[in-house]
């Protein structure tokens, strides 16, 4: 059983590891402010972590810090090559666009409204609420979508993601095997049980070693940090 530590621990590293996910995907998109405000808050958590309780999952947060402290190197030089001269005080004032995330999430807002009883509606609310970090309003429309659609794969697996965010470990344990019931292919599900089980306490190493070799077959780029957890040599 897990002592209370323990447990915060775990729950703390799996939402650093969905922010890690989400924030590779605002550098994927261009946003490298955002990025690095991102990779900059998982190095400070990360390292509050390792100085901490140094001997809780020590290979893995050591390497993950090392990952963000590359992240926030490069984003910074890339920033600092984009990085143009400041206009003058007496410059017309810029003007502030909306925010992009904040805007689909109105309008989706705005659909379920509209339409209730729309599963697809409900689910894009709720991935849009939970990239904005609003975990119970994630969870809230996940949920009302997949009473309406109980057989959607990547409902399931949004909901697990969230439930990690919030440290409810055995439900989102449910979600993804759920997940997997529906779709086995599906890479994302054994990755993030793999995640799940590796972090327990104590690890169930077996079983993450298991979801980690299903989602390296179904062609997911190996993480070599999560396979030296594993005591596993990539080829």
């Amino acid at each position: 059983m897990a002592t209370p530590v323990r447990a915060t621990l775990q729950s703390e590293y799996l939402d650093i590891y969905i922010k890690l996910n989400d924030t590779a995907q605002l550098e994927a998109k261009g946003d490298l402010v955002g990025a690095l405000a991102g990779f900059e808050d998982c190095y400070s958590r990360l390292g509050r972590i390792h100085t901490n309780y140094p001997d809780w999952e020590n290979a893995l947060v050591t390497a993950r810090l090392g990952d963000c402290k590359a992240r926030i190197m490069e984003i910074e030089s890339k920033l600092a090559l984009l990085k143009k001269p400041v206009a003058p005080a007496s410059a017309a004032p810029a003007v502030v666009a909306a925010d992009p995330s904040a805007v689909r999430l109105a309008q989706l807002q705005q659909a379920v409204k509209t339409s209730p009883n729309d599963p697809a509606a409900y689910r894009e609310l709720g991935v849009a609420s939970f990239q904005l970090n609003q975990v119970n309003a994630a969870i809230d429309a996940l949920e009302r979508s997949i009473v309406l659609d109980p057989n959607n794969v990547y409902a399931h697996n949004y909901l697990g993601c969230a439930f990690m965010r919030k440290g409810r470990v055995e439900s989102a344990a449910k979600e993804f095997h759920r997940t997997i019931e529906l779709d086995e292919g599906l890479t994302e599900a054994h990755y993030n049980l793999a995640i799940l089980y590796a972090t327990e306490d104590p690890p169930a190493l077996t079983a993450a070693r298991t979801h980690y070799k299903r989602a390296l077959e179904l062609g997911m780029v190996p993480d070599p940090h999560l396979a030296k957890v594993l005591h596993m040599a990539e080829d």
